[in-house]
């Protein structure tokens, strides 16, 4: 009777976190059903880049997202050369491109979902309440929905560093797997990542802090964990090092932005930034 009774409970949680999981997805797909694609931070020069892609680079002239690495643009950018052919550029293309994007948001949030709930098992196994735990906070956040309702490239970011981070977990786990060609996968990631957005790069300090403290513990599993490291930072090189040469030869940096950081002087703001304490 008790195992039954245990046997039931079990059922009702895995049932549980399976409808946390479909309704935080299908908030994210209403969101983007009703959610205008033209609408959002920055959603005309993101539109602009990717009608701009397929026929060159996007420059100044173009978007003041010149700055912004291509991989988001790409499926987007694809829709809107073929809207322009067939209607031969007398269609809502920006439209289409932008609701392309939003289901490519859509299908990356159930990537992520599933991720999450591999994490989740992999650091405590057989817990269905850490997991309906977990899923409960994340649903809660509002950043989420409204992040995956709009077109930009913050979507790749999450996916890809929610899939680096299961994997990082998985390789801890199993230590005796690490090698170079785990190193090649990782890299791969990596450099998808920095294709994705900028600051993709600061999950790099991250890995080497791991590879540090992993050293600390154990240096031997250090030393492995530091060469998978070492070969995923080259790899990831060779993917996405040719945007940050380009953006470096055509502006001079390859961080390059829209505004140009100004030098730091209490001047930079009005004299209310400092002395308003919210009051009317």
């Amino acid at each position: 009777m008790e195992a039954q009774t245990g046997t039931t409970a079990s059922a009702s949680l895995k049932i549980t976190a399976l409808v946390l999981a479909i309704a935080i997805n299908f908030l994210v797909g209403i969101n983007n059903l009703i959610h205008d694609p033209n609408i959002g931070y920055d959603s005309d020069a993101h539109l602009d880049y990717a009608a701009t892609l397929l026929n060159h680079f996007p420059t100044k002239a173009d978007t003041y997202e010149f700055f912004s690495p291509p991989l988001p643009y790409v499926i987007p950018a694809i829709a809107y050369k073929i809207c322009e052919i067939r209607t031969r550029g007398s269609g809502n293309c920006s439209f289409i491109a932008g609701r392309l994007a939003q289901l490519v948001n859509f299908l990356f949030s159930i990537g992520i979902t599933l991720l999450f709930l591999k994490i989740a098992e992999a650091i405590k196994p057989n817990n269905d309440y850490f997991k309906i735990s977990a899923l409960v906070i994340w649903g809660m956040l509002p950043v989420y929905y409204k992040t995956f309702s709009q077109f930009r490239g913050e979507t790749y970011i999450a996916f890809f560093v929610i899939l680096l981070i299961y994997l990082f977990v998985k390789l801890n786990q199993n230590p005796q797997s690490m090698d170079w060609k785990k190193g090649i996968g990782l890299g791969l990631l990596l450099g998808l990542l920095v294709l994705s957005r900028q600051w993709g790069f600061a999950l790099f300090p991250a890995f080497l802090g791991m590879a540090i403290l992993i050293y600390l513990r154990d240096k031997n599993l250090g030393m492995k964990f530091g060469k998978i490291i070492l070969v995923s930072f080259f790899v990831a090189f060779l993917v996405s090092g040719w945007f940050y040469v380009y953006l470096f030869k055509t502006y001079g940096s390859p961080a390059a932005f829209n505004n140009d950081t100004l030098p730091f002087s209490l001047a930079n703001h009005p004299s209310g930034f400092y002395t308003h304490i919210g009051t009317t």
